[in-house]
């Protein structure tokens, strides 16, 4: 009798603020931190490949479909619209971010097996298989709107106060997590045959000690895999947190965008260019930041 009586004010008194706030501030600085190595990366003339970029901005993306109910998160209900919005953009978040760190996964096997065998990569493919992150975005999110839109008194604001979600109704999440799945387990394919065709050809490899144009950047791919077990680990949390969960767990939602940003976000690279363009002021003879090696 006391529990639930203690569990009964516990709803009335709303979401606790302290857990809102520290998720707020680890998505808003993971959001930055994304935002901010894009815009260097892009403007410096830092090298980058393709799916660097879809990765980060899906990343961001995700990180606004939480941040979209800022200033909603306690009180009244949010307006439904906003909402059932918000909700569908969270469920097809996740599914974007793994499909786009698969793309990442598979263009860098590809230039891997351009710098071994001394080929030029074409582009087409990796234009090609970019749509899949659209359009994996798009099915969550339309299918995870209409079925909300169908009952709207299913889509409710989560206790925790940090999201919105569509309760009594487990196609939204099946959806994500059969995506989910699908992508990391087939990113997980990839990195191993990655591994085995390094081991294989590590020789070739060491011959092949370029860093420019279509060769694979050996770096970049070591930060892939501990993203996998990091952002891969923070995925599944959220998809299994869209179901259950609490006040201080749903915390783990922000390790996906926070993972992303820390592992590829904070490269030397990205910091030289910055206090280049800082020092570049005063100074004229500085090195061109184009001939400053990508990762």
């Amino acid at each position: 009798m006391d529990s639930t009586t203690h569990s009964l004010r516990r709803a009335a008194a709303g979401p606790a603020v302290e857990p809102i706030l520290i998720f707020d501030i680890l998505t808003i600085t993971a959001f930055v931190i994304l935002l901010v190595s894009v815009l260097v990366a892009w403007f410096s003339g830092v090298q980058r490949v393709k799916t660097w970029y879809l990765l980060q901005l899906t990343s961001a993306g995700y990180c606004l479909s939480f941040l979209l109910l800022l200033g909603q998160q306690t009180g009244p209900e949010p307006p439904l619209q906003f909402c059932a919005i918000s909700a569908a953009l969270i469920y097809a978040a996740p599914p974007a971010v793994a499909s786009a760190a698969l793309f990442f996964v598979i263009e860098l096997h590809l230039r891997l097996s351009s710098a071994l065998f001394s080929r030029s990569m074409s582009d087409t493919f990796i234009y090609w298989v970019a749509w899949g992150i659209p359009i994996s975005h798009g099915v969550v999110f339309w299918v995870s709107l209409l079925i909300g839109l169908s009952d709207i008194s299913k889509i409710q604001r989560d206790p925790s106060g940090i999201y919105c979600h569509i309760v009594d109704n487990k196609v939204p999440t099946l959806l994500t997590g059969t995506l989910v799945i699908l992508f990391l387990g087939s990113m997980l394919v990839m990195e191993v045959f990655t591994i085995i065709h390094l081991v294989r050809q590590r020789a070739a490899l060491a011959r092949t000690a370029r860093v420019r144009g279509s060769d694979f950047p050996l770096p970049l791919f070591i930060r892939t895999v501990v993203y996998t077990i990091s952002g891969g680990f923070g995925i599944i949390t959220a998809d299994i947190l869209l179901n259950v969960s609490s006040a201080v767990t749903v915390n783990l939602l922000a390790i996906i965008p926070l993972s992303v940003a820390l592992v590829f976000g904070t490269q030397k690279e990205l910091l030289r260019a910055v206090f280049l363009c800082q020092f570049g002021r005063n100074k004229t003879g500085s090195v061109p930041l184009s001939a400053t090696n990508s990762v």
